[in-house]
């Protein structure tokens, strides 16, 4: 099924803000960002999206070093390159946790984007001064900071048959972690706002949960379509 979209520009790593930086020490913050897999792939014409087989859960997107009111610092290390070999040690979890959704790019792209893009800038912290200790850490945070345990516990769960306040998802959020999320939506004419990113920001220690201007935003209605499975749609 081709939905109608309007796709959004956080797709492209972007947010609508003034200015760009590039200074792997001019940041105040990280953005944790995870991606719902059956919202994403709802909203992606037939054959452009993998959705892992016996997916339970949403996948990371990215850990972002982010400067308040900026687009990024991004692409740090200029003379920065992306090895394969590093995640060998860790390959499945990568899979399971930071799959790429897209069906058209290489196996490696979307890691080799996010360190090149993102990781870099992250580079000024001890735990992330390299490209294996970046991907690391970040499958640490996630197992820290799963979505769907924390909508689950405050019994917000997917459902393929219903639209869900947004204020939900708000709601908890800030019963477990203390902080509001920064949630993202496509639109489409045949299941209305559909989410498919969310993002919460965290300190430079990589542990505590922070409000942040990003977190007063959202592109969602206030009921939205939260998949449960991209097989199965009301």
């Amino acid at each position: 099924m081709l939905l109608a979209v309007f796709v959004l520009l956080f797709l492209s790593d972007v947010s609508a803000k003034p200015a760009k930086l590039r200074s792997k020490d001019s940041w105040d913050y990280f953005m944790f960002v995870q991606e719902n897999p059956a919202g994403f792939c709802l909203t992606k014409a037939v054959g452009n999206c993998y959705y892992p087989p016996n997916v339970t859960d949403w996948i990371m997107h990215g850990l972002w070093p982010t400067k308040a009111g900026t687009i990024g610092p991004n692409f740090c290390d200029p003379s920065a390159t992306f090895d394969p070999s590093a995640l060998d040690g860790f390959l499945p979890q990568m899979v399971e946790k930071w799959d790429n959704l897209e069906t058209d790019t290489d196996f490696y792209s979307f890691w080799k984007h996010e360190w090149l893009k993102h990781g870099t800038c992250a580079s000024s912290i001890p735990a992330m001064s390299d490209e294996k200790g970046y991907f690391w850490t970040v499958l640490g945070i996630y197992d820290k900071f799963g979505f769907a345990d924390i909508l689950a516990k405050n019994g917000v769960k997917p459902s393929n048959n219903s639209l869900i306040p947004l204020e939900k998802f708000t709601a908890a959020f800030q019963n477990s972690v203390g902080v509001k999320p920064y949630l993202e939506c496509m639109h489409s004419k045949e299941l209305g706002s559909v989410i498919v990113q969310m993002s919460i920001c965290l300190a430079k220690d990589y542990a505590t949960p922070i409000d942040c201007s990003e977190s007063s935003k959202t592109s969602c209605a206030d009921q939205v379509y939260y998949a449960q499975s991209m097989y199965e749609v009301r």
